[in-house]
């Protein structure tokens, strides 16, 4: 009583089996963006200003170029 034709031919194949973890039928990964050039600069830049800063508070904690001789 059916209305839907007998089906034709045997079942298709089934899929190749995927590697282990893979999901079948994943989006394509994102491509990599840019290089973070200007983020790698301001840290150059912060560095520069932290080892000037250490360099500048040494220079008058321990005296400056004094070599034991009045400066005045």
């Amino acid at each position: 009583m059916s209305s839907l034709p007998p089906p034709g031919g045997p079942p298709p194949p089934p899929p190749p089996p995927m590697p282990y973890g893979q999901i079948p039928y994943a989006p394509p990964a994102a491509a990599p963006g840019p290089p973070p050039t200007r983020r790698i600069g301001m840290w150059i830049v912060v560095a520069v200003v932290v080892v000037a800063g250490l360099g500048a508070a040494a220079y008058f904690v321990f005296g400056g170029d004094s070599d034991g001789t009045a400066a005045e």
